[in-house]
């Protein structure tokens, strides 16, 4: 396992310039008006001998190693590229959400890096949406806000991910002025396990509510679990259930047929 994370470092730091990643995109959806109204956008590595590496494969490495500066980059680039061509074919507008690491989140050329890709794609800041960890947010709470605060004056969507995975989120989130909070796959997974999980899920439904953002849950599989999140009125969705991440092409080709279709 060692060798392999060295063989995967020194491959990361080629793949990049031989163009090997790719970005797939899964659908977020809103229940209520049975429409697409987002997309998270999730990093894939054409690895020449392995095939296609999920994120969860590489990005530690990368994160370890410095390269994930340059990797998110690329990664947000791309994302914001891809949306604007689907607004320039006539598509119902959509906000495509990135996955902000810690690193990239402390990074202080973080809001003048957007600013220039922004301008680059010609997409609007509204069409873009940063997700952050609880990680990020912990570390330092003080800059965590003044950061959120810079981007969301930009237009920028800001959301917290895996939400309600760690008590800490629930007292410090409340001070960040986010736009939605996602709640952890874990928690939506367990519904129908009751207890604990069929609890928490409404209050933080409840409590995005006082914060006035959305909520999105990440990870519906299931009729039950839809009907649940429903019930308490968590209508943006995204999961199995609905559609797989899918490549930009599939992506943009559901977007033109103009339906869900669930």
């Amino acid at each position: 396992e060692s060798n392999r994370q060295v063989s995967l470092e020194k491959r990361l730091r080629l793949a990049l310039e031989r163009r090997e990643f790719e970005v797939y995109y899964q659908p977020q959806i809103d229940i209520d008006r049975k429409r697409i109204v987002g997309a998270e956008s999730l990093l894939r590595w054409n690895h020449p001998e392995e095939g296609l590496l999920p994120p969860q494969q590489f990005l530690t490495i990368a994160e370890d190693c410095g390269l994930i500066l340059p990797l998110g980059e690329w990664a947000i680039r791309n994302a914001c590229k891809q949306n604007r061509a689907w607004q320039q074919s006539g598509y119902n507008r959509i906000r495509v959400s990135v996955n902000l690491s810690p690193r990239q989140f402390r990074q202080k050329e973080l809001v003048k890096t957007l600013g220039q890709i922004l301008s680059e794609t010609g997409l609007e800041p509204r069409f873009l949406e940063l997700e952050i960890s609880e990680t990020s947010i912990m570390e330092n709470l003080g800059t965590a806000i003044s950061t959120v605060n810079t981007l969301r004056k930009m237009g920028v969507r800001i959301s917290i991910n895996d939400f309600g995975s760690r008590h800490s989120s629930i007292s410090s989130s409340k001070r960040l002025p986010v736009n939605a909070l996602k709640i952890d796959p874990s928690l939506v997974g367990g519904i129908t396990s009751g207890g604990h999980y069929a609890s928490i899920i409404p209050d933080i439904v409840a409590m995005a509510g006082t914060m006035k953002c959305d909520t999105i849950a990440v990870g519906v599989e299931t009729q039950e679990q839809l009907d649940f999140l429903q019930s308490h009125r968590c209508r943006i969705m995204q999961g199995h259930l609905f559609r797989k991440p899918m490549t930009a092409d599939d992506m943009g080709n559901l977007l033109a047929a103009g339906e869900v279709g669930f």
